[in-house]
């Protein structure tokens, strides 16, 4: 088989399998896992799909790449650097969204496909798993996005020192979704934004 119908194979049994790992490709193409490599390496840099660490996956469009990035997946407004959340799928595609509020709602859209959800604790900026955060709803506005807004935080001491001088009340992942729902059922749903 030549290079360029092996790679049209790839791509082949990407649309149809979503992720494949480099020893399945070499045994079914019948060619070294070098190969494989090479074909893998040409497709990553012309953007047909993304390697992982189980091999490579199929690469989402461009256009709702570039949009993930640069809008909200959910209320599609653009995404802020230090509010920005991420949710990432069992075949490691990546959503971006502009804050919590919108990661929370999406997540409970999502749940079950949902292998990591990602965001950053407001006052340290360091990365944390949203699953293990508090979140500080209806506290004074400090963050120009999404209303109700809301703040994670990794520690709950910190939340809780933060909610005594701003107000809101703190809620885990769990909580959280139920009080977002709630709250969205009455005045209105951000997916119209």
């Amino acid at each position: 088989m030549l290079p360029d119908q092996r790679k049209k194979q790839i791509l082949d049994w990407l649309e149809k399998e979503n992720q494949l790992r480099v020893t399945d490709l070499s045994k079914r193409l019948g060619v070294s896992e070098m190969t494989v490599y090479r074909d893998i390496q040409q497709l990553t840099e012309s953007g047909e799909l993304v390697r992982t660490s189980r091999g490579v996956s199929k690469k989402t469009s461009s256009s709702s790449e570039m949009a993930g990035r640069g809008s909200c997946t959910y209320c599609h407004k653009p995404n802020a650097g230090r509010q920005q959340i991420q949710l990432i799928d069992e075949n490691n595609h990546v959503e971006h969204l502009c804050c919590a509020h919108c990661g929370i709602l999406r997540y409970d859209d999502l749940q079950n496909g949902v292998s990591q959800f990602i965001c950053k604790d407001f006052l340290t900026d360091t990365t944390i798993s949203a699953k293990m955060a508090y979140f500080l709803i209806g506290a004074d506005p400090v963050m120009q996005c999404c209303q109700p807004q809301v703040i994670p935080f990794a520690s709950k001491d910190q939340a809780v020192k933060f909610q005594k001088g701003f107000g809101g009340s703190l809620y885990t992942l769990a909580e959280a979704i139920d009080e977002l729902n709630s709250q969205m059922n009455v005045s209105g749903c951000c997916k119209k934004h």
